[in-house]
Formats: structure tokens, C-alpha cells, sequence
């Protein structure tokens, strides 16, 4: 969930001389996308029933989210409603976390191939924005990206557009929140197989935090969402030698594990431009590692609805390492990918 950052700004920035000193570490964490050791940091303190301020189980719901652990992602959402319920839902100076709830759960929906379920969460969150208060701008990005590539994906182009056009009219001054409006527009493009507008929108000037900011604000964890959709974007469109560029960066990004929706993507594509260089074994060993990430992550997926709907677009992964097997005679290890294709899916 790329959510968070005009939070964290505000947090951070305006907040600090009054956050414990324990806050700002978590917030730190939150900043500089290092998800497992925020988890870490805050998940023994919620166990062991030590305070956990509604503004941390924002960040630490948000952290499950992005390492794409979804039981706990929705144990941590779970836990932000009975804290609402009881009252208990503003932050930073009456900044709502009302929303939130639902967007983690729209999120999780959408992953998990439910996009009629994230409609239905992301269109609740949005009736129940509220626009005098500092997070109202991110909010309103974060649920219409939802509903956008939700549309997308089930072929409704009206309305993926209608809320492109949302996110588009969200004005970003005075803000950090450049990168999260393009990254959004660029991922409903995506959805909607639009690469060359999806770059455009990865490489529009303001897709960027402003100077002034980045003298309170490190903005590199932002770019890891960025660098993807331009890698992507620039292979779907025929520049295979940039893409293959921006790939391998990423894959050296030292958190790019940390990134669950997009570790899998980058391995795929490179198994496929590997594949096409006629570097077999290559892609074979990219792609066995693809399907480690694929089923570690399924893992967490309470219903079997959410698996079979997870694993929907990833089928592309196992069919490829399948067939490469084959091509290779290593029968034997392509037919335990069938099983194992088979089982993930219940075909």
C-alpha cells in the first residue's frame, strides 16, 4: 500500500516535539520503507498488550500490507475498527484514521483478484472522507487508485477513468504527495494496459517531492514504486534495454524484498528477457524464485477465495517455468510445478 507519506510527513515534521521518542523511531522506519523491522519493533509491544497509539497500528497495518502478510495485515485492520468504535480515531491534531480500516482491507481485496470486494471497501472509505483535516488529500488518492485499477481490472473503462480523473484534480501543493498521485495514475494506466501514458505519468516533473521538503523528508523509499513502473512500462513498450536496466537496479535495491507486490513482477519480467536471450537457466532460477515469493505470500491468505483469486495472475509464472523445464528434459521438476500450480490454484 503505497499510503502514508503525507502522514508521516505531517507526523514527523510538524509533530515531532510532542511524539514520544519511541513515535518518531517507528515513524523513521515507516519513512525509509523498512517494513519488517517497523513489524518487529511494534508487533511485541502489541502482544505483550503495551500501548500502541491508532497512528502506529496505521503504520504497522501498513507494513503487513507492503511485505503482503494479509492475516496479519487484517488482524491489525480488525484491531483499528474496535479502537475507532470505542472513539478512539484521530491523530495529529484531529487528523482522521477513520478510513483506514476499509482502505486495508480494499487493498488486501484488490490483491487477492476480489475487485468487487475493494469496490465495495474503497467506496465506503470514500463516502466517509472527511475534508478538513490534513490527511484528506492522501485518503482521497489512495481510495480512488483503488477504485481505479479495481475498474480496470474488471473491464469497466468509464470508471477507472472517472477516477483517474479524480486523482488527477487533487491538488499536491504544499505537499509530499507528488509521487503518491503520478504512482496512482500510473497504476490505473497499467491496469488498464496503457503503458505509454502510465510513463508519461512516472516521468511528469511533479512526480517528485519538492526540494524544499527534502530538507525534513527523505523521499527515497518512494522511488521503489516509481522505478518499477518505469522498468515496466519502458519493457511493455519495446525499450527492453532501459527496462532491462531499470530492472536490474531494482533488483539490487536493498529493500526490493520488502516490497511484495513488485519483488515477483521484477523477477518474472527478467525470467522473460533471460528466456528471450536464450539465457535458459537463468530465467529457470529467476523464475523458481518468483514462485517462493508467490507462495510464501499466499500463505497468509485466510480464505481460500483470497488464495485461488491471488494466484489468478500469477499462473503466467509457473506455466513459463514449466514449459522452460521441459524444454530442458527435467520432466520430473516441471511435473512438481504442475502439482504445485495445480494446488495453488485448485484447478
Amino acid at each position: 500500500m503505497n499510503t502514508l507519506k503525507y502522514c508521516l510527513f505531517v507526523f514527523i515534521v510538524l509533530f515531532s516535539v510532542h511524539a514520544a521518542a519511541s513515535d518518531l523511531e517507528i515513524s523513521g522506519l515507516a519513512q525509509q520503507g523498512k517494513h519488517y523491522e517497523l513489524i518487529r519493533a511494534l508487533q511485541p509491544q502489541l502482544d505483550s498488550g503495551k500501548p500502541v497509539s491508532g497512528f502506529q497500528l496505521l503504520l504497522l497495518g501498513g507494513a503487513y500490507l507492503q511485505v503482503r502478510k494479509y492475516h496479519d495485515a487484517n488482524a491489525v485492520a480488525d484491531l483499528m475498527e474496535k479502537r475507532i468504535v470505542a472513539g478512539d480515531s484521530s491523530c495529529c491534531l484531529g487528523s482522521d484514521l477513520s478510513v483506514y480500516p476499509q482502505i486495508i482491507r480494499a487493498a488486501i481485496s484488490l490483491d487477492q483478484g476480489e475487485y468487487e470486494e475493494a469496490i465495495k471497501q474503497a467506496d465506503d472509505a470514500f463516502s466517509h472522507l472527511k475534508q478538513k483535516q490534513f490527511f484528506y488529500r492522501s485518503q482521497l488518492i489512495q481510495t480512488t487508485n483503488i477504485l481505479g485499477v479495481a475498474h480496470a481490472l474488471l473491464g469497466h473503462v468509464d470508471q477507472a477513468k472517472q477516477n483517474l480523473e479524480r486523482i488527477g484534480n487533487v491538488d499536491i501543493s504544499l505537499s509530499i504527495l507528488g509521487p503518491e498521485k503520478y504512482v496512482a495514475m500510473a497504476r490505473i494506466y497499467m491496469a488498464l494496459k496503457e503503458y505509454g501514458k502510465a510513463l508519461e505519468c512516472i516521468e511528469d516533473k511533479n512526480a517528485k517531492v519538492g526540494a524544499h521538503f527534502t530538507l525534513f523528508y527523505d523521499p527515497s523509499f518512494q522511488d521503489v514504486p516509481k522505478y518499477f513502473i518505469r522498468a515496466k512500462s519502458l519493457y511493455e513498450t519495446g525499450r527492453i534495454k532501459d527496462a532491462r536496466q531499470g530492472y536490474d537496479q531494482l533488483l539490487k535495491h536493498p529493500q526490493i524484498a520488502q516490497f511484495g507486490s513488485i519483488y515477483w513482477l521484477v523477477l518474472y519480467d527478467l525470467a522473460r528477457m533471460a528466456s528471450t536471450e536464450g539465457d535458459t537457466a537463468g530465467a529457470i532460477e529467476l523464475l523458481k524464485r518468483a514462485v517462493e515469493i508467490i507462495e510464501q505470500q499466499r500463505s497468509s491468505i485466510d480464505s481460500e477465495a483470497g488464495r485461488i483469486g491471488f494466484v489468478g495472475d500469477k499462473q503466467v509464472v509457473y506455466q513459463m517455468l514449466v514449459s522452460l523445464l521441459l524444454d530442458q528434459g527435467q520432466d520430473a521438476a516441471a511435473f512438481e510445478y504442475v502439482e504445485r500450480s495445480k494446488s495453488r490454484a485448485l484447478v
